[in-house]
């Protein structure tokens, strides 16, 4: 089934407003707080395996693993609740906080970063094609356990008159710590780079909300295709990182150490799904697809901007030209 939120005002739909943080009516600019049971829900039966638009009937061509989107006919946000049961229910979310005005202009700053980055990708023109879209993610809270084994050393040297006297001193270190970790985050898809999604971190978590479907209500949103058994190994090899990391800051005062070995268990662990704010944004330039997120909350992005061979070339040149003087210079007062 597929549904969304009409007006009680102009019957016009809904749609979730990031600054005003509430159900908000384009048309005739009425708002309401956004609730698990909203009143003038219209919905649409599935025909044939199809969705339908409840506001124009049109076919929703939606995606295997889509939990909501916008009609390509009319507009009108749209919200396929039959994908958000059971496990494939989010637990909570994080709305956005940048808007589409504040996104175009967080890009674009971005953008001006490239020395290199062609004049077109500067364009305010191809801001149309970002997009907002809540991404599917696992969050881990977990307990774990790490020894560690090292060798240390002290070294101080003094003078006895006329020479010079080092003393090293040898040290076994040993360290049995239990550590506590909260939301470490993990992307569930698998056709976003799990390297570059990490990179968006770090997330505000103080700001998750429980989940209900109205914060989707304008936003594309997407289950999960890597279920917790499949992202919990990862995690917990995340999580080790962290866990030895810290264990070995904690061996100060030395001059030098060696780890000798170390181990990482696990007390206890939870997984919940959530869905997290991103900014997608697609662009071909000269037969090459480049992708690039924002973090929704945050504004942070990533992504690697193509390079003008014109920029380039002018850049090789200047480096040339100015290496080529210096050594003339250099050159002339050797002689």
């Amino acid at each position: 089934m597929v549904i969304n939120f009409n007006c009680p005002q102009c019957g016009a739909d809904l749609k979730y407003n990031i600054k005003k943080k509430l159900l908000h009516c384009e048309h005739c600019d009425y708002t309401e707080e956004v609730r698990e049971k909203q009143d003038g829900i219209r919905e649409s039966a599935d025909e044939d395996g199809r969705f339908h638009c409840p506001s124009c009937g049109a076919v929703h061509d939606a995606k295997e693993y889509d939990m909501s989107g916008i009609c390509a006919y009319c507009g009108a946000p749209l919200i396929i609740s039959e994908r958000m049961e059971g496990s494939y229910r989010p637990v909570k979310l994080i709305p956005f906080e940048y808007d589409k005005s504040q996104a175009d202009e967080a890009f674009l700053k971005w953008c001006d970063k490239g020395k290199l980055t062609p004049k077109e990708f500067k364009k305010k023109s191809i801001l149309n094609h970002l997009k907002p879209i809540y991404a599917p993610y696992w969050i881990s809270d977990s307990v774990v356990n790490t020894k560690m084994r090292a060798r240390a050393e002290r070294v101080r040297s003094y003078i006895v008159g006329d020479e010079e006297v080092i003393e090293t001193e040898h040290y076994s270190v040993y360290r049995d710590m239990d550590i506590e970790y909260e939301n470490v985050d993990y992307d569930g898809a698998l056709s976003l780079d799990d390297e570059e999604m990490h990179k968006l971190d770090p997330y505000s978590f103080e700001a998750l909300k429980d989940f209900v479907a109205p914060y989707l209500a304008g936003f594309e949103a997407r289950q999960y295709d890597m279920g917790a058994e499949e992202i919990a190994p990862l995690i917990q090899k995340r999580v080790r990182g962290y866990a030895e990391e810290h264990v070995r800051s904690s061996i100060v005062g030395y001059s030098s150490v060696m780890v000798m070995d170390s181990a990482t268990d696990f007390l206890s662990m939870n997984m919940d799904f959530v869905l997290l704010p991103l900014w997608f944004f697609e662009y071909n330039y000269k037969g090459k697809t480049y992708n690039f997120m924002m973090n929704g909350q945050t504004g942070k992005v990533v992504g690697e901007p193509p390079v003008s061979n014109g920029k380039a070339f002018a850049w090789f040149i200047g480096i040339f030209v100015i290496v080529f003087v210096i050594a003339l210079l250099i050159g002339g007062l050797l002689l």
